[in-house]
């Protein structure tokens, strides 16, 4: 489990804020003031003049000219417009190169069901035909690289460019239309993109829980056996016509929370988001990352959409692709049985696969956006109970390692081979035992540094090799811990001491230290493979 397989939320999205008036928006909130013409029923009797009561007419024939409840079409901080999202009929009408997704309209039970109106170019592929997320020239001006996913036969990953769209204003005031993307289109709140919408004509869209596939072909239509249509008693839903992007009123009676298990939207907290265990866990070859699903609120860092009430705000996401969202708080160092544990626990008391783990943060105090101060977050760690290789050892997938409070998980660095096993961790993690392999307490048998467990070693620049080093994989060279413990950067269990070294990846060559640690002028010792950071 990553910290960024989060980002499967784009599967869930589904609710925006409503349509509000814009009467009341100050200018330096970066939207256009709305207001109706001043009639003269506006004014006192005894303040109308005669010759306004002759213009009366004129006022009539003005105020017949409709004003847009949904206010401004446009938002001044949007991004430019590009040759993405454009419509289209056919790959002609879009830029050399860009493919039309063409507009599709599903009839279903007397309802319409239209998705990409009018046409949508966009560009994408496969590997090195597709864009990189992590160069944002990858794309044309105004759009944005996403993940589109992955073939099942040859494993590769397509990546293609969206149209972009801002979803607040500059001081973080959610907007209440869906600014510069198309009509048909939402501006997705969480990723800001402009993707297909929901019809305010259909009255059901917003209410209901469709599995392709489950009534015969998975053809991306809806068929008899597919589609369950919510009652009010559990879905009060309505698609923005402002917006359009579902509203999500908040399940009916309110007793649900973020983290809950969840089938749809409506069964989650008002503005929040359901990743069902149908969306995220469609292939049964894959790992299933949210099984029973689980309730998300995106976007907690915009005005009105403070997290509900035993919730906290965080990023999940990286400093140039955030992810804010509301977790459910919990604190490290406790797993399924233990006495106020508050993740779910879907079997016996003791950790069982389905549970879910309290996931470290990283820095507490930095990281949570909203002064929430546990330790961690709930989430599926995929872990529960973990597997016999220890820390240290090489894995091939997270089911294979040790997993202390179901944080167990096989990492690697800078594609230096092999993976080996570590364990997730912060500081109040270490010094709960996390990275330990023994009960005994004596000299720390693990070292929690950059957010991952590893094996501890009594040869610091030792030459490489498990003989030499004392660590599990030949591959791993010996790191000092001392300049690393003593100065606050890597912990260990509470009691214990610090062992002389921790197991890590040998270095390769100076540009490997230099990536690693984000700074040129790093030698790497090849014959230790340990990066002087500090020096010698």
């Amino acid at each position: 489990m990553k910290r960024w397989m989060l980002a499967l939320a784009i599967l869930g999205i589904a609710a925006m804020l409503g349509c509000g008036d814009d009467d009341d928006v100050s200018p330096d909130d970066g939207r256009t003031e709305v207001r109706d013409d001043v009639g003269p029923e506006d004014a006192p009797p005894d303040e109308v003049a005669p010759e306004v009561v002759e213009d009366v007419p004129d006022v009539e024939a003005e105020a017949d000219i409709p004003v847009d409840p949904c206010g401004a079409t446009s938002c001044p901080n949007d991004p430019v417009d590009g040759p993405i999202g454009t419509p289209c009929l056919d790959d002609p009408d879009c830029t050399a190169g860009f493919t039309c997704s063409k507009e599709s309209i599903d009839v279903f039970d007397g309802e319409d069901y239209i998705n990409d109106p009018g046409g949508y170019c966009l560009t994408w592929g496969f590997g090195a035909a597709g864009c990189d997320p992590d160069v944002p020239s990858s794309c044309p001006n105004g759009s944005k690289c996403i993940y589109f996913g992955e073939n099942p036969t040859t494993g590769q990953v397509a990546y293609g460019c969206m149209d972009s769209c801002s979803a607040a204003s500059s001081s973080g005031v959610p907007w209440t239309n869906n600014c510069d993307c198309r009509d048909g289109y939402e501006c997705e709140i969480a990723y800001e993109l402009c993707i297909s919408g929901c019809n305010p004509e259909n009255e059901r869209e917003c209410c209901e829980i469709w599995h392709d596939g489950e009534g015969g072909a998975q053809d991306y239509a809806r068929q008899t056996g597919e589609v369950t249509l919510l009652g009010p008693d559990r879905c009060t839903n309505t698609c923005d016509p402002c917006t359009y992007s579902c509203v999500n009123n908040g399940c009916p009676g309110g007793d649900c929370h973020i983290g809950d298990p969840c089938e749809h939207d409506a069964d989650c907290p008002a503005d929040s988001y359901c990743i069902s265990e149908f969306r995220a866990c469609d292939d049964p070859d894959e790992f299933c990352y949210f099984p029973g699903g689980a309730c998300f609120k995106a976007r907690c860092d915009l005005e009105g959409r403070e997290c509900p009430a035993g919730s906290g705000c965080t990023d999940l996401g990286s400093a140039d692709d955030p992810y804010i969202v509301c977790v459910k708080p919990c604190e490290v160092g406790t797993q399924p049985g233990d006495e106020g544990f508050a993740c779910r626990n879907t079997g016996d008391p003791g950790p069982d696969p389905g549970d879910y783990a309290c996931i470290p943060i990283f820095d507490p105090e930095l990281d949570w956006l909203d002064g929430t101060t546990a330790t961690g977050f709930c989430y599926y760690a995929g872990n529960f109970p973990g597997g016999s290789t220890m820390l240290g050892g090489s894995c091939l997938e997270d089911a294979e390692c040790n997993s202390p409070f179901g944080l167990g998980a096989c990492i690697g660095f800078l594609d230096t081979p092999p993976d080996f096993c570590s364990v997730y961790c912060n500081q109040a993690a270490a010094e709960a035992g996390a990275c330990e392999t023994d009960t005994e307490i004596g000299t720390a048998t693990g070292v929690c540094w950059s957010g991952v467990c590893f094996e501890a070693c009594e040869n610091p620049n030792a030459p490489l090799g498990a003989a030499n080093t004392g660590c599990t994989l030949d591959s791993m060279g010996c790191w000092p811990a001392t300049p690393f413990t003593s100065g606050g950067y890597a912990y260990i269990h509470t009691g214990e001491t610090s062992p002389a070294g921790f197991c890590f990846p040998g270095c390769t060559s100076d540009a490997w230290c230099g990536e690693l640690f984000g700074t040129s002028g790093i030698n790497c010792d090849e014959a230790t493979g340990v990066c002087d950071i500090f020096g010698k």
